[in-house]
């Protein structure tokens, strides 16, 4: 398939066009790293917050504004420190991401950058879950001792 890489197309499970609309990359990167990115942006997590309240509520001491302006300045100041393997954009998060961005997005700005400005420390824990059961499952190859460690975390947090 031309524009494709080789590593893709040379895998068992590639089907061809079909193949992006189901895989780990579209499903995990574009699917989980843009609901959480919707559901700590302000202007967009209203239909998030019920009538208890809001699990991943900002810190309090910032508007949403303000917050979002300042993981956009780290973004920006953090660019010349990220590894040269990233493919994607290292913007500040929009809608027009790649399912890429929204990988690097949810394995490495979510953890590194963001998650400072979640007030709840259980929401916290929980994302930090997510973000490593989504890391996990992108891997090629799950060993046995991966395994271990899984289950140590799942263990360990209570998930």
């Amino acid at each position: 398939m031309p524009g494709v890489s080789s590593v893709i197309t040379s895998m068992r499970t590639f089907s061809g066009v079909p193949f992006f609309g189901m895989d780990e990359m579209h499903m995990i990167g574009r699917g989980m790293g843009h609901q959480i990115y919707k559901m700590i942006h302000y202007r967009m997590n209203g239909c998030y917050i019920g009538t208890l309240g809001y699990s991943f509520a900002l810190v309090s001491h910032f508007t949403g504004e303000v917050i979002m302006a300042k993981i956009s300045m780290y973004i920006h100041l953090s660019r010349e420190t990220i590894p040269p393997f990233f493919e994607g954009c290292w913007e500040g998060p929009s809608g027009f991401y790649r399912a890429v961005d929204w990988e690097d997005y949810l394995s490495a700005i979510l953890p590194c950058i963001i998650l400072q400005f979640i007030a709840n420390p259980v929401a916290k824990k929980m994302i930090m879950s997510l973000v490593n059961g989504c890391n996990w499952s992108m891997k090629r190859r799950i060993s046995t001792d991966d395994l271990t460690v899984i289950q140590r975390y799942i263990l360990k947090t209570n998930c």
